[in-house]
């Protein structure tokens, strides 16, 4: 039998799921600077979940109440702590160095296979694990704490979706290594195309990087100095947000023998969220947009057609493969079904 959930794994549960919550959310004007985060290795992560029932932990938290980790201790209250857990993190700093990945050919040394967590939520932790982070819209930046011309451009890829959103990690796909001379000046670059100008991507546009092109690129200033190289990784096998997360695939409204009377693109938000159907990626991505979602509410409306379907066209929501819910009938490959008398 498995122990009792402690007070730390909560904590760390919460983080995994608000760090994609800013993952998700839009640059604010001029609001960006790097903050602290510890950069944990995944592995020493799964090991501690399998000690407890962490499944337990998603059945008891709301995910709207994950993101910030203030309020979440209030909601979580006075939990048992783990007294061990102290001894857990001695091993965290070399197990995160031999997961590691090291590039010869530019002596750099990057993290692989890791998680971030926020610098308040432990104490007395090596400070060889904190280092500056941004997270940008769907990037997180990572700045070298060893070598300050290093800078990590990084994704969350998940393991298991769609059954556990907090089973991620984070992998680098491209990196940075400024000019020593001018690294003081292109990073205040990077932070003010990030804060005043949408964020990273638009850094990329600026120094005319090609984000799609694998392997090393030279980057140069306007004066045409070489402040630096931008390194693309070849990641094609990672595991990214699968497109049924990302965006509606379609449409349909269709009568009671299930005819297609009109196709039609989703004109808000609303058209993907229910109150008893909806992703968890999904939710993340709605309160990124800083948006407030009711789940108590319902139009009242629709309870009339609810009752008597029969006389109602419907709307289906899908998200994933369409091909085997319209032409085979039947959901397959993650396709999820969101109908809605209208």
């Amino acid at each position: 039998m498995k122990k009792e959930n402690p007070f730390e794994l909560y904590l760390l549960y919460e983080q995994l799921i608000e760090i994609q919550h800013l993952y998700y959310q839009k640059i604010k004007y001029k609001t960006i600077t790097p903050k602290k985060y510890y950069l944990f290795p995944k592995k020493w992560f799964d090991k501690y979940k399998n000690k407890f029932n962490y499944p337990l932990i998603k059945e008891e938290i709301k995910l709207e109440d994950c993101f910030n980790i203030n309020s979440f201790k209030q909601k979580i209250g006075n939990r048992q702590k783990d007294n061990n857990f102290n001894n857990e993190l001695e091993y965290v700093s070399s197990i995160f160095e031999q997961e590691k990945q090291y590039i010869p050919n530019y002596r750099i040394n990057f993290p692989n296979n890791f998680v971030i967590f926020k610098q308040e939520i432990f104490e007395n932790l090596n400070s060889n694990l904190l280092y500056d982070v941004i997270i940008d819209e769907k990037t997180i930046i990572i700045f070298d704490n060893k070598n300050e011309k290093n800078i990590y451009f990084c994704s969350i890829n998940y393991n298991s979706l769609p059954d556990d959103i907090s089973d991620y990690i984070l992998s680098v796909d491209s990196f940075m290594i400024l000019d020593q001379k001018k690294q003081k000046k292109e990073k205040a670059k990077i932070l003010n195309y990030i804060s005043e100008n949408g964020g990273i991507q638009n850094y990329f546009k600026f120094r005319n990087i090609d984000i799609n092109q694998k392997g090393e690129q030279k980057v140069f200033n306007k004066e045409e100095e070489e402040i630096g190289i931008f390194y693309n990784r070849n990641n094609d096998n990672k595991k990214s947000t699968p497109e049924i997360f990302d965006k509606i695939d379609s449409i349909q409204i269709v009568d009671d023998n299930n005819q297609i009377i009109k196709k039609k693109e989703p004109t808000s938000i609303t058209n993907i969220i229910n109150k008893t159907n909806i992703t968890e990626i999904g939710l993340i991505q709605y309160f990124g947009q800083n948006k407030v979602i009711n789940h108590q509410e319902k139009d009242k409306n629709n309870i009339a057609k609810i009752n008597n379907p029969s006389s109602n066209p419907k709307c289906i929501t899908i998200y994933g493969d369409i091909y085997y819910y319209l032409n085979k009938n039947e959901k397959k490959n993650n396709c999820t079904i969101y109908e809605e008398y209208i």
